[in-house]
């Protein structure tokens, strides 16, 4: 798969953000629940909105502004996909689903 170079460089620039954090937050962040995320989006998108709608908005700043409301939305997503296979696991689990030994 081709990755658009708009979309690299909007990635370089949520890495850039998330990458601020990494010494007093690292990785934290996955231990969040849903509810922390969708609250965050609300306030990410206001921000994203005042500096968009200001006379004249600020480049940087407006593309920062759309990284950290970026990363938010992949933090939301990681956790929907992280909660999911947790209960994909569990269910497994629960009913003794084993492959059979030829298909291991």
């Amino acid at each position: 798969m081709l990755i658009r170079k708009e979309i690299l460089e909007f990635a370089e620039e949520m890495e850039m953000k998330m990458s601020q954090h990494d010494d007093d937050r690292g990785d934290s962040w996955k231990n969040e629940p849903l509810e922390f995320f969708k609250k965050r989006l609300y306030d990410e998108f206001d921000e994203l909105m005042k500096e968009l709608d200001a006379p004249k908005p600020h480049t940087r700043k407006s593309i920062q502004e759309g990284a950290d409301l970026a990363n938010i939305a992949m933090m939301a997503c990681w956790r929907v996909k992280a909660d999911w296979i947790q209960r994909i696991s569990e269910n497994l689990e629960k009913s003794n689903f084993r492959l059979p030994n030829d298909r291991l």
